[in-house]
């Protein structure tokens, strides 16, 4: 869990938010692996992290979205998002 908290906080960097870096949200497509083999085998506490931390990486693909004008070409991210979506609608 202390690897995707550092690799989360990683991700959300300031500096990521340029409209033409698209890396963390490709890489953010990751985030579903690692809750399909380790979610159910956390504590509530860090499974209210892992969720929280869900949450915010969709602000930021949804931010990324709207304000890029290459998203079309973006399916990676697109995928990331909808990974995003399955994680907090609980599938």
């Amino acid at each position: 869990m202390k690897a995707f908290e550092e690799a989360h906080n990683a991700l959300m960097n300031p500096k990521h938010k340029v409209d033409s870096y698209y890396y963390p949200y490709r890489v953010a497509q990751k985030y579903y692996p690692f809750y399909e083999r380790f979610f159910k085998g956390m504590n509530k506490n860090e499974q209210s992290v892992f969720l929280t931390s869900c949450e915010s990486m969709l602000k930021r693909i949804e931010w990324y979205l709207s304000t890029t004008t290459t998203q079309e070409g973006r399916q990676d991210v697109l995928r990331a998002k909808d990974y995003m979506e399955r994680i907090l609608a609980g599938l």
